[in-house]
């Protein structure tokens, strides 16, 4: 587990991430998430002339979209500017002047009852505890009175599907070691007989692409999401898994055939499944003001 480093963060994302490539490419270089929104959200949210406020827009693919098919009004911040240069150069000099250069502190220049739409995608696992309370409380005041925050969350049980390191971690970490509910930490005997049990413990391999192996990464627990944002004044309408995984990491490249047969029938298409409690690494919250 990383311990949060703003630093360290902020550098990751403007070398490492914006060179990363999405294994998860769907369509129209759209992800899996995006399709969610695109499919399942916002034929029942977005009006025409619509205020879209795209935070932590990334590459842009999303706003992008949104600034091509739809009538609506567009804005993307983003904080990174590899994140900014990559958008630009994936997207085309159209989209440059849609995007402005911020952080979580731009949020409170902008004025209150601004946008019909905030997406929050990819971001929230990134940011520190101040920070992560500081977006919400902004979001809230930004939005309008019936707006709606669309926000991603990485899925904490993923870890327990994966039978590797991560799913380790989730022993040692979270299932266990709660000092505030008297929850003791794993004795280290107890932690060598778990790791024997794990197979693939020592998989995968660290690199310097993957964000949890350099940065803090928040993991959300999808059974307590709903009580979470609640104590942050927003309520949850609906809840999509995404990027389902067939079977764990080591054994879907022995069964690649048969992984892929389950992906393809959960994708999207069951995308408010159980079984994306366990077998899907995010998912994505629509959600309203509580006030």
């Amino acid at each position: 587990m990383v311990n949060f480093e703003k630093k360290k963060t902020e550098a990751f994302f403007e070398k490492s991430f914006p060179q990363s490539r999405r294994n998860y490419v769907s369509q129209n270089n759209l992800a899996n998430r995006d399709l969610i929104l695109i499919k399942k959200i916002f034929p029942r949210i977005l009006k025409k002339n619509s205020r879209i406020l795209d935070f932590a827009c990334g590459k842009a693919e999303m706003l992008s979209w949104l600034n091509e098919e739809k009538k609506v009004q567009i804005l993307g911040v983003e904080k990174s500017k590899g994140q900014i240069d990559a958008a630009i150069k994936l997207n085309g000099k159209k989209i440059k002047d849609k995007i402005i250069r911020g952080s979580v502190s731009y949020l409170e220049k902008i004025n209150d009852g601004s946008f019909d739409i905030i997406l929050a995608i990819g971001i929230f696992q990134y940011l520190s505890d101040k920070d992560f309370k500081k977006a919400f409380e902004n979001f809230n005041r930004i939005l309008s009175p019936k707006g709606i925050l669309i926000a991603t969350f990485q899925n904490l049980f993923f870890d327990l599907f994966t039978f590797n390191r991560f799913t380790l971690d989730f022993y040692f970490n979270n299932l266990f070691n709660e000092k505030k509910k008297g929850i003791p930490a794993v004795p280290a005997e107890l932690k060598k007989h778990l790791t024997k049990f794990m197979p693939y413990g020592e998989k995968p391999k660290k690199d310097k692409v993957r964000a949890r192996d350099n940065i803090y990464v928040r993991l959300s627990n999808p059974l307590t999401i709903k009580d979470d944002l609640v104590n942050f004044n927003f309520k949850t309408n609906k809840l999509y898994y995404y990027n389902f995984s067939g079977l764990p990491p080591e054994m879907k490249q022995k069964f690649p055939s048969f992984a892929y047969k389950v992906e393809k029938s959960l994708e999207l298409k069951n995308s408010e499944n159980w079984r994306g409690a366990f077998m899907a690494n995010a998912f994505v919250c629509e959600l309203s003001k509580i006030r």
